[in-house]
């Protein structure tokens, strides 16, 4: 049976609606929160500092930001726990189902930058090897792709020499970014985010999103609407929605941007399953592949040129790409996305792939998390130190009950 809050239309948002298992799976809503054993030991430290020039911590202290942030890492967990039974391996708590696992250049040319923006992996040219991860949304990895959805993309460069920020993760020679479909992120703070996954967890997430988060639900279908009249990954740009620094902490004129991936003009889509297909979206970016050879993404950012249209700590906000989007005193006040690295896919790079769900099996064992990434694109806001905690945790638990050893790849051989 559908839970009591669980309204059909919503079913598919955000995998708002679930049907919890009987017994200790299904938990009323009002249940007392308990902690997984050892929950700490999941969490990166509340002392990892805050950037004061553009921060501040949720309810004024790093204890109390913590302290929520556990509480979102309990429930998550949670979840995963409880499904244990039904895959091989635990899978990811969001964007379970890869349509594809690919290897990728990335190659940065940074001719569109000023020079004060030449930060961080954009401050040289170079080609670096990557993998591509294309996703759902949703927590199910077998979910059928006709249902709405907004999609996702994760990007892996490797080689990336520096020391990155994510604690434990300090001499990896990769950094991570993270898209998905939507241009903002629905909640925007981590209290009102408590409420949600609670809800997801006991599967009544959508009264939450319909009550308290009613607007950030309306954008969300919106970017859903919209992915759905497209039936391949390739044909849809993905976006950071929450933002990073460009800027090294010891740089004064530091700033922050946005990202996103936009797919290129001349990219040559061939499909052959339509939305009746559960696996179309897979089915059609491998055809594509096979088909063209090559495909690209134009990689972009979008610097923080005014503070005051473009918040940090609310990633409910989107940040305006042109003086149409604006008025009054705030008109000229928008940043246009510009372009500073491809995102190339060769078939010639991925003649082993095939279209089996086994085909992501590496990708799977991989983790993904924006903080994974140089002290110039340090992740900011409450929105992004909250998926810090969250993406840690997941990742350890995940690789401690499937088995996997804590690796990263390295660049290919020339």
């Amino acid at each position: 049976m559908r839970p009591r809050h669980c309204l059909p239309f919503l079913a598919p948002l955000l995998f708002a609606c679930r049907t919890p298992e009987p017994g200790a799976a299904t938990r009323a809503a009002d249940e007392a929160f308990t902690p997984v054993t050892r929950v700490e030991d999941l969490l990166i430290p509340a002392e990892q500092s805050l950037d004061e020039k553009f921060e501040e911590f949720e309810g004024g202290s790093a204890a109390h930001e913590q302290a929520l942030n556990a509480e979102i890492v309990t429930y998550s967990v949670q979840m995963l726990t409880a499904n244990r039974k039904l895959y091989p391996k635990i899978p990811r708590d969001a964007h379970a189902k890869s349509h594809g696992c690919l290897k990728a250049k990335f190659t940065v040319d940074n001719g569109a930058l000023p020079p004060e923006l030449r930060r961080g992996v954009f401050a040289t040219n170079h080609a670096y090897d990557a993998f591509v991860r294309f996703s759902n949304n949703d927590h199910l990895p077998l979910r059928k792709d006709g249902l709405p959805d907004i999609r996702g993309m994760a990007i892996k460069v490797i080689g990336v020499d520096g020391e990155k920020i994510l604690l434990g993760h300090e001499d990896d020679k990769t950094i991570d970014f993270l898209m998905y479909g939507s241009k903002t992120f629905f909640i925007p703070d981590i209290q009102g985010y408590i409420g949600f996954i609670k809800g997801l967890r006991d599967g009544n997430a959508a009264k939450p999103l319909l009550t308290e988060h009613a607007l950030g639900t309306a954008t969300l279908l919106k970017a859903q609407t919209k992915a759905l009249t497209k039936i391949n990954p390739l044909e849809l740009s993905y976006f950071s929605a929450t933002p990073v620094r460009l800027g090294a902490l010891g740089e004064a004129d530091r700033t922050a941007m946005k990202y996103g991936v936009f797919p290129c003009a001349d990219n040559k889509i061939k499909n052959v399953s339509n939305i009746l297909a559960t696996n179309y979206m897979r089915d059609n970016l491998l055809s594509t592949l096979k088909e063209s050879g090559d495909l690209c993404f134009e990689f972009r950012i979008q610097p923080r040129l005014f503070p005051e249209t473009m918040p940090i700590e609310d990633a409910t906000v989107a940040w305006p790409e042109a003086r149409s989007l604006l008025a009054g005193a705030n008109r000229d006040k928008f940043s246009p996305y510009l372009t500073v690295a491809k995102v190339s896919l060769s078939l010639a790079d991925n003649r082993d792939v095939s279209p089996t769900y086994d085909m992501t099996e590496a990708c799977e064992d991989m983790s993904f998390s924006p903080w994974r990434t140089l002290s110039a694109h340090k992740p900011l806001g409450r929105t992004m130190r909250m998926r810090r905690d969250v993406y840690n945790a997941i990742a350890d638990f995940r690789r401690s009950e499937n088995g996997v050893a804590k690796t990263e790849p390295a660049p290919q051989a020339p």
